[in-house]
């Protein structure tokens, strides 16, 4: 999103960036020339006054604002559509399945007709079928099925999540567009000149094989311990896992329980991954499911061979079937232990990988949701 927004100010739109509460790492990161518009959304029951004003899908909001465990982001709504009414944007941007509805509650709220693109950045599906019963994400594909025909385009973010979204949300597949992350433009290779904070990449051996991403069951982490247990068992190397999250303590105990601590770091969030990138042996990816994976076009951008988990979602697209990068079976730690072994083995062809990285570009990914946001501006 911010890549998006910074792109798109840099042509002369006007954007603003409107988020429910403004917090984390990325806020650092916002482009000077973006508008930021914090809604300072506290909980979910800010907008249950404005359910009586939603009309015939009054009964239909009031389930959903109610429903266990909603999430916070909607009682976004009222100051949402406050901000729509206000504003007149032209066209409004969401992601992710509950800003979406937000997004889309809101402005049937304010009566407006700014044109609304969804985002879908993940596998719903696969989401579902690893969560527990009592996590929110199980209500989504009902909700999903009813809220997203309302919106006038929706974005998929790989052909998989796309095909994903018209079997969950129930919509013709004509509806739904595939546009790959806006990921690479020329900030990558200069931040990747950059020294990393950390001092293993200041020694050419052993190499260094890296992961990156949040700490939560998703990611699969433990599985790529696994693997790099098997790894080291027959060579030297080291791991470097950057992210941060709820998963660390159990990550941390599992690495302890495998004999590597003197082999496995985990910094926590970097706030340049590319310095990292740019001095790793072999990036991997160790997910039970991707909407896309920025990290792997990253990766590629810095010249860095990357293996990841042939799951559903981005990677097998990214790396074309396994012609850039391996795909091995997700959770399957001997399969991921000899890819690992043989990148480690193997000189990579960083050009090629800068070529394909390439194909995942900020200004490519630019126009393509310019044309579906401004149809009438691209049509002039």
């Amino acid at each position: 999103m911010l890549n998006l927004a910074g792109a798109m100010a840099n042509r002369g739109y006007q954007v603003d960036l409107v988020v429910g509460r403004l917090y984390g790492p990325f806020v650092t990161q916002i482009p000077d020339n973006i508008r930021v518009i914090d809604l300072h959304t506290r909980c979910v029951y800010q907008a249950l006054p404005v359910i009586p004003k939603m009309g015939s899908d009054a009964v239909r909001t009031a389930l959903t604002l109610c429903m266990p465990h909603s999430h916070w982001i909607l009682g976004a709504v009222p100051r949402l559509a406050e901000y729509l009414r206000n504003e007149r944007p032209d066209a409004l941007l969401s992601g992710i399945e509950w800003p979406n509805i937000a997004a889309i509650l809101a402005r049937r709220l304010a009566r407006v007709d700014t044109r609304l693109v969804i985002g879908v950045h993940d596998i719903l599906s696969a989401r579902v079928a690893h969560a527990h019963v009592f996590q929110r994400v199980r209500a989504a594909p009902a909700l999903i099925r009813h809220y997203y025909p309302q919106a006038d385009a929706i974005v998929a973010v790989s052909k998989s999540a796309a095909l994903d979204t018209v079997r969950t949300a129930a919509v013709p597949p004509e509806r739904v567009t595939t546009i790959y992350n806006p990921v690479v433009d020329a900030r990558i290779s200069l931040s990747a000149q950059q020294m990393p904070a950390h001092p293993w990449f200041y020694d050419d051996e052993p190499p260094i094989v890296l992961a990156a991403g949040r700490l939560k069951p998703e990611k699969d982490f433990p599985s790529l311990l696994r693997a790099f247990a098997l790894v080291r068992a027959v060579r030297p190397a080291r791991l470097v896992i950057l992210g941060e999250g709820w998963q660390r303590p159990l990550l941390r105990a599992l690495i302890r329980r495998l004999g590597l601590v003197a082999d496995v770091s985990m910094p926590g969030f970097a706030s340049n991954p590319f310095a990292y990138m740019a001095r790793a042996r072999l990036f991997v990816v160790s997910s039970l499911h991707e909407g896309f994976a920025n990290v792997i076009p990253e990766a590629l951008a810095c010249g860095c061979p990357v293996i990841s988990t042939n799951c559903p979602g981005g990677p097998s697209e990214i790396l074309e079937t396994g012609n850039i990068g391996a795909l091995v079976p997700v959770s399957d730690a001997a399969a991921m232990a000899a890819a690992i072994l043989h990148a480690l083995d193997t000189t990579p062809d960083r050009a090629r990988l800068r070529r394909r990285a390439a194909d995942f570009s900020i200004d490519i990914a630019t126009d393509r949701y310019l044309d579906i946001m401004l149809p009438q501006s691209a049509e002039r």
